[in-house]
């Protein structure tokens, strides 16, 4: 005869702030994509805590192998989770969502520098990989995502006084 002794749960909290940084991103029309090398179902359930949209669309990269060229470039917008991701899978996926407008990339192992380097905003963490620092056009100090939001406000307000600025001459 068997009985139950204990039954443990391991769960990690999300970083604060990432809430509400995916809805910052979400309210201005920003599609996010969660592009990980970890396992899809625990890849799409964080995706969903977090907020993101379509978390349920979910794709790996083991099917992903049989992929051509041009099935990255016409398969990628179907899906918002991409899990058990090799370097050159993240790349490829990044060069493909270019096609279709600006794209930035947040990483912080070297297994995400190639993707970091190939998008038009390559977004680092501090505490991260020095390769993937190096190739980032920005390196969030903080090691935060919730960092983010302040940085876009900022640019808005200094986009909008040289608007103005510039409307006086």
């Amino acid at each position: 005869k068997l009985s139950l002794v204990a039954v443990l749960v391991f769960h990690n909290s999300l970083r604060e702030g990432i809430r509400d940084t995916v809805d910052f991103f979400q309210a201005r029309g920003i599609n996010i994509r969660i592009i990980s090398g970890d396992n899809p179902e625990t890849t799409s359930a964080i995706a969903a805590t977090a907020g993101i949209k379509n978390a349920n669309r979910v794709i790996s990269g083991a099917q992903m192998k049989a992929w051509s060229e041009s099935d990255y470039m016409e398969k990628v917008s179907s899906y918002t989770v991409f899990a058990a991701i090799e370097p050159e899978q993240k790349e490829k996926i990044v060069v493909a969502f270019k096609k279709s407008g600006f794209t930035a990339m947040v990483g912080d192992g070297a297994n995400d520098a190639l993707a970091v380097k190939q998008a038009d905003l390559g977004i680092a963490m501090f505490a991260g990989a020095s390769a993937t620092r190096q190739l980032a056009s920005v390196v969030l100090m903080n090691n935060s995502f919730a960092a983010l939001p302040g940085g876009v406000r900022l640019s808005d307000m200094i986009i909008r006084n040289i608007e103005i600025f510039s409307s006086l001459f």
